[in-house]
């Protein structure tokens, strides 16, 4: 529980506070698409969850790939630094 009130401290410096935002958006990624495709492993080991479970991969997936999006978009102070 610890690392993830760490991320969420993190991730929250970093919408107010630019330096930490660098580091809060690849990390938001890999935590986001580390959950969403290790869902889908259980799905495919353990078969279909309850239905409140069902859609929590591929909004963890979405917003994985939105990072990767920011990251890579060129209108972005990211890509040009």
């Amino acid at each position: 529980m610890g690392l993830y009130v760490g991320f969420s401290i993190l991730w929250i410096l970093g919408v107010f506070k630019n330096p930490y935002l660098k580091t809060a958006i690849p990390t938001n990624m890999i935590f986001l698409l580390g959950l969403g495709f290790g869902r889908i492993i259980s799905f495919c080991i353990d078969r279909t969850p309850t239905f409140g479970y069902e859609f929590g991969p591929f909004e963890e997936l979405f917003l994985g790939c939105y990072g990767i999006w920011v990251l890579t978009n060129k209108n972005t102070n990211f890509a040009q630094k």
